[in-house]
């Protein structure tokens, strides 16, 4: 008795961990211009999309509050905050 036997292809992951966003951009666009030319189907690009923003600011050497910092923050701009609003009807 014969078995079938499917033979699946090996997985086609690459680890881009590490590498900088402009060289995954790359990667992505060279995969998804291979991808059209062999299906003949255009995929929907991420052209005229904005680029990420993670890390654009990096250089302005910018601090992310703490949790502490950040209700201490919210307390001060809530206390002047008026708890009764005035009548307007006058």
């Amino acid at each position: 008795m014969a078995t079938d036997l499917t033979l699946s292809p090996p997985p086609r992951t690459l680890d881009l961990t590490g590498l900088p966003e402009p060289v995954i951009e790359q990667v992505t666009r060279i995969v998804r211009e291979a991808r059209e030319k062999q299906t003949g189907e255009v995929t929907p690009s991420a052209e005229g999309a904005r680029p990420p923003l993670r890390g654009r600011l990096a250089h302005l050497g910018l601090k992310t509050p703490t949790l502490e910092e950040f209700e201490e923050a919210r307390r001060e701009m809530w206390a002047s905050f008026p708890r009764d609003l005035p009548d307007q009807a006058k």
